[in-house]
């Protein structure tokens, strides 16, 4: 690679793996996976996924291994679309240019923008989202990620172990939030006959403290705050300062959450606030997390979260389909289903979703993580 051109790749905040990044020539070229990575890589929400690419890189490197494949086989074009969808869509009609063989991109914004694009192409994409319904809407959709579909149950869970009377719900202004709440949430609420407030907040708001005085004079038996970690954060500290974190659980967040553990957040302002966690974050719950955990510490010098196990997982697929076919396809893909990964069994619904489950968490007394028994 010229140095003029990693210098364009290093500014604009793209991560590239080292495989088959060495010019190749004759059948060797042909027949590169190329793989289109488009995720926000800097920017706030980079705390969600912007270690996804290592994870994906210590993948390749082990399956590769396992399998037996050439890694030089894969290249991987990792680029940042900072969560922007107009600069999501920018990027990847550059990436498709070079006739990927597979996309990945994030989060559910910038998915969403781009995929009717990738759609038209019958290239398998593997969304790095949360929302609900997004790989439905393509047959060549795919997603390896805890998400939106499968975390309502556990809200639901809590609402059978909680049984409150009055729930009320501060949401993020996204498509993918207000579904979930409108279409998922709101109407389990309504058959159990609980009533319910949902006050809504835009991306840059910066007044919580209104937020939960209107959640306060609500006097709900139980909060559920859905945003991105820089929203939760603040949301719940305004909450506490309310006198709404009185009782233990009493406030529930989602997925994001698990972004405080990581971040440095002083553990004293978390605790008692209950969350939706994926069982490989649970303590002693996955065998196989403490030593991948330290491998990956070891050669990236960061801790890795749910979301890089996951990208693991999605990258060994993908070896695996190329292993089984010679060529990653959306039928070698569902060929290797169900798989044995890091983060468990994973299977593919109709909609070539994962399958599965959340658990439940809370932080508790002593600000250490502690799994939420529902007893069932």
């Amino acid at each position: 690679m010229k140095r003029s051109t990693l210098k364009k790749v290093l500014a604009a905040a793209a991560f590239a793996v080292g495989f088959g990044l060495a010019a190749a020539s004759g059948d060797a070229a042909a027949q590169a996976v190329k793989i289109a990575g488009n995720i926000p890589l800097t920017g706030p929400v980079a705390a969600f996924s912007g270690g996804f690419f290592k994870g994906f890189e210590l993948g390749l490197e082990d399956a590769c291994k396992d399998l037996q494949v050439d890694c030089k086989q894969f290249k991987l074009d990792g680029q940042d679309n900072a969560e922007k969808p107009e600069q999501a869509l920018s990027v990847i009609q550059k990436q498709l240019l070079d006739n990927p063989a597979v996309v990945i991109s994030g989060t559910s914004p910038s998915s969403n923008a781009i995929s009717p694009t990738v759609d038209a192409r019958g290239i398998p994409h593997f969304v790095v989202a949360f929302d609900a319904f997004i790989t439905q809407k393509g047959k060549d959709r795919f997603r390896i990620l805890p998400n939106f579909k499968i975390a309502p149950a556990a809200y639901f869970k809590y609402l059978d172990l909680k049984k409150p009377k009055k729930v009320f719900n501060l949401a993020l202004n996204v498509s993918s939030i207000q579904d979930e709440f409108k279409l998922i949430i709101e109407p389990e609420l309504k058959k159990r006959g609980i009533e319910f407030q949902t006050e809504i907040f835009d991306f840059g708001n910066k007044d919580y403290s209104t937020l939960a005085l209107k959640a306060k004079q609500y006097n709900p038996d139980l909060v559920i705050v859905e945003g991105f970690s820089f929203h939760v954060y603040p949301a719940l500290k305004a909450l506490r300062t309310y006198g709404l974190v009185d009782k233990p659980g009493r406030v529930i967040a989602a997925l994001d959450m698990v972004d405080l553990i990581y971040n440095k957040t002083p553990r004293d302002e978390l605790k008692g606030i209950a969350f939706l966690i994926p069982d490989f974050e649970l303590p002693g719950k996955n065998a196989k997390a403490p030593e991948w955990r330290a491998r990956f510490k070891a050669k990236y010098n960061s801790d890795p979260t749910y979301v890089e196990a996951y990208a693991y997982d999605t990258a060994r697929v993908i070896v695996a389909a190329y292993k089984k076919a010679g060529k990653v396809t959306t039928e070698s893909i569902l060929s290797v289903m169900p798989f044995a990964g890091l983060v468990g069994k994973i299977e593919l619904d109709q909609d070539r979703d994962i399958k599965g489950s959340v658990s439940i968490a809370i932080f508790n007394d002593k600000g250490e993580v502690e799994e939420v028994k529902t007893g069932m």
